[in-house]
């Protein structure tokens, strides 16, 4: 009877055991699906003065033809331009911004300016197929002549952002310890369970709260 209980504890932490690998095989499957099968992008620099040469780089699931551009006022969540695009093909790229060197995709547009105030901007990118998600910028102001000047710093945004399975500071998606680089070149927090608190969320609530 005791060998019996014995066995039967065996078998039940082989189980959970086995579960357990098999979620995170499952994880990792759902990740690398979420990283390779949508259309989404990231500017060269998340912080200028102007939009005026300004690229773009995007990755869709499939090849797709550029339709439009759409910018939307992150704060007041206020459209300010929508424009046709050249008809540009964007092909698929798989980032792998977890070895710290960005995700390299290989298709891009240049944009123009735009004439925007300061503030932080959604830009989507629509094309015959997808929208693409939300891509963040910053504008800042081009000569700062009031008393109290509010700075935004992106640097967090990237600190905690775990496209392409690592940030600095929360656990690696696939496995591993935290990474000790991370770029700027990549996509804002596409991974669902990334922290909001430290991200570029969080920054358009604290902007919205000193507009009002």
């Amino acid at each position: 009877m005791k060998q019996l209980k014995i066995l039967l504890l065996v078998l039940s932490m082989t189980m959970f055991f086995t579960a357990c690998n098999t979620k995170e095989t499952t994880e990792e499957i759902t990740i690398k699906k979420i990283i390779e099968d949508t259309f989404e992008g990231y500017p060269s620099k998340y912080s200028m003065k102007t939009t005026k040469g300004l690229y773009v780089y995007l990755s869709s699931p499939k090849d797709t033809v550029l339709k439009k551009i759409h910018i939307t006022d992150a704060i007041s969540n206020i459209e300010l331009v929508t424009k046709s695009l050249d008809n540009i093909t964007i092909t698929p790229s798989v980032c792998e911004s977890y070895k710290g060197n960005g995700c390299n995709f290989t298709s891009k547009i240049e944009l123009e300016d735009y004439n925007l105030p300061p503030s932080i901007y959604k830009i989507n990118i629509e094309t015959d197929k997808y929208l693409s998600k939300d891509i963040y910028i910053n504008i800042k102001e081009k000569f700062p002549k009031k008393k109290i000047v509010v700075i935004q710093s992106n640097m967090t945004w990237q600190a905690y952002n775990d496209t392409g399975g690592e940030s600095l500071y929360t656990q690696p998606a696939l496995g591993g310890i935290n990474s000790q680089r991370v770029s700027k070149l990549r996509p804002l927090n596409t991974i669902p369970f990334v922290d909001p608190i430290h991200s570029h969320l969080s920054s358009i609530k604290y902007f919205k709260f000193f507009k009002k």
